[in-house]
């Protein structure tokens, strides 16, 4: 079932939840006063409408009612990934341990979970389904991001759809944290590869003869990475890909083959991870994410100066080459091996 539908269904459930979220009592849960009294809960002590200051407003309400809407569609989302087997562990090239995570991309829980994995697993190598494209969603967090969804967005979707957005691609800045604030893997130095097909080839093309080709070059390079000598992999992909690649990186593993060929892969090591999180801390000095949630407010010279500074600092190429000898965007197996072993 999709999620859609799911949560068409789930909101049948909506009168019990909101029994639920107002809670027993205005005193234990003061942020759910507005929503018991505009459900004809009554008031605190029995008191007179008339004489009880704050009464709630059609904003109050609204904004009460998106939560439920909110916990309903994350529910649907994290029901979905359940059934779906999202978490998987197979074994490849002699003896390496992979963890495929699935992930829905604009849930919040699923970008959670992915988190807890990583720190759980405490991979060697962490691989994501972004390209040297898209560096740019590894620096920028929330906080540098609109209120609303995307422009691209349909904009006849349901405004619950268009708010998830606003956590679209969470898992990969949280599984990049919890990656680099895990212990130091022992023989190996730790590896970040961004394993997608680059986003100008995705764009426009036909879904499913591109997702067939995303799987393989995703499993391509998780084999890559364990042929470096890395044992321990955590790959975060979104649920979709799942099936494609684990069946991609079974063929390989039957087929024996010792160098595999992948259409695109940025790999970064650890003290080139290091620098994507110096660029991180710079974004929040230089555009402090609450200076920018208000830039409507700021004078015209002042908006496009943090703007101009938002663009130049989440610039890909800007990125790519700040890493210099620390990234290698994969052109053959023979290359990666050589800058892997000057590392």
């Amino acid at each position: 079932m999709q999620p859609a539908t799911r949560l068409a269904a789930l909101l049948s459930w909506a009168p019990i939840l909101r029994l639920c979220w107002v809670g027993p009592s205005p005193r234990s849960h003061p942020r759910s006063r507005s929503l018991r009294r505009g459900m004809g809960f009554g008031l605190e002590d029995g008191g007179d409408p008339e004489n009880v200051a704050g009464q709630p407003d059609a904003d109050d309400m609204k904004e009460e009612m998106n939560k439920v809407e909110d916990l309903l569609y994350q529910t649907a989302f994290a029901v979905d990934l359940l059934e779906m087997d999202c978490l998987r562990t197979l074994t490849i090239a002699n003896g390496t341990k992979v963890t495929l995570v699935g992930t829905n991309h604009a849930s919040k829980a699923s970008a959670q979970y992915a988190a807890k994995v990583v720190r759980d697993v405490q991979p060697s190598a962490l691989i994501l389904e972004l390209c040297s494209e898209r560096l740019r969603v590894l620096i920028r967090g929330n906080g540098h991001r609109d209120a609303r969804a995307k422009d691209w967005m349909n904009p006849d979707e349901p405004e619950v759809n268009r708010r998830q957005f606003k956590h679209y691609a969470d898992e990969t800045r949280k599984a990049f944290r919890a990656f680099m604030s895990s212990s130091e893997p022992g023989g190996v130095q730790k590896l970040l590869v961004l394993a997608d097909i680059k986003a100008s080839i995705v764009d426009g093309a036909d879904i499913d003869s591109t997702l067939r080709r995303r799987d393989a070059n995703l499993a391509s390079n998780i084999r890559n990475t364990a042929l470096l000598g890395h044992t321990n992999i955590v790959a975060v992909l979104g649920a979709n890909h799942l099936d494609g690649v684990e069946e991609e990186l079974e063929r390989l593993e039957r087929e024996q083959e010792e160098e595999v060929a992948a259409e695109h892969g940025l790999y970064i090591s650890h003290s080139g991870c290091r620098k994507l999180q110096e660029r991180q801390k710079k974004l929040r000095r230089k555009v402090p994410p609450k200076k920018w949630r208000k830039r409507e407010q700021l004078s015209d010279s002042s908006r496009d100066k943090l703007i101009f500074q938002l663009r130049s600092l989440l610039n890909p190429a800007k990125i790519l080459n700040s890493l210099e000898t620390q990234a290698l965007e994969l052109r053959s197996w023979q290359e990666l091996r050589a800058w892997y072993q000057k590392l």
